[in-house]
This record gives structure tokens, sequence and C-alpha cells, in this order.
């Protein structure tokens, strides 16, 4: 994989002494993982394929936690890099609408974990 740069926590560049942040592969592999995930299905106009089904699946009440966590497992292990999952959870706030991942997966060079919150 190509080297990458590295967002902050608001999703802009991180600098650090002026100079842009490169990541570790690993750290790379979860930083896709985490763009993915919060990656809205319908966002992008190019390809409204693309992008994680937050409000029809997720945040319905229609589909079982069980499937939720399958659907998004399968998100996970779809990443370039990722060969397995070890752990991810999932939890959701129907009232107000906000949702919390954490995963750890592994990859090619080893292993990486992360959190998407939308």
């Amino acid at each position: 994989m190509a080297k990458d740069i590295k967002l902050n926590t608001n999703h802009d560049i991180l600098f650090e002494n002026n100079d842009i942040v490169l990541l570790t592969e690993d750290e790379e592999i979860a930083q896709s993982i985490e763009i993915r995930l919060l990656f809205i299905k319908n966002e992008w106009t190019l390809d409204f394929l693309m992008g994680t089904q937050w409000f029809d699946v997720l945040f319905s009440t229609q589909f079982s936690d069980e499937f939720k966590k399958q659907y998004l497992k399968d998100i996970i292990i779809q990443t370039d890099g990722v060969i397995g999952i070890d752990n991810m959870s999932f939890v959701v706030d129907s009232a107000t609408k906000k949702a919390n991942i954490t995963f750890t997966a592994k990859t090619i060079y080893g292993e990486a974990a992360g959190t998407a919150s939308i």
C-alpha cells in the first residue's frame, strides 16, 4: 500500500511541527476502516452505491443487533489489507442517533485498532 496522510479526530490533515504526518502500515489500514465506516451511503454523487447504510440499516429498528454487527464486520473485512477481525463492538443510541464502533482487525502487517463514531 502507498503511504497515506494521517487525519486528526476532526478528519482533517494532521500536522506536527509544520509537517504532514504519515501513517504506519497498520495505522493506514485502521484509518481506511474508519473512513469506510463513516462514509454514508448516497453521500458521494459519483457512486451512490458506496458507503455505510447508517440510516437504512444501523439506526433502523427493523434489523437485529446481530445483523447490524455482521453488516459492519463485512465492511471491515472487505477493507484492503484486512485478513480477519479479532474484536468489534457496536453501540447505538436510537434516540440521539449516535453510534460508536470499536474494532481490532488482523492485517497483512499485524494488527489495526480504531474507533468510528457518528
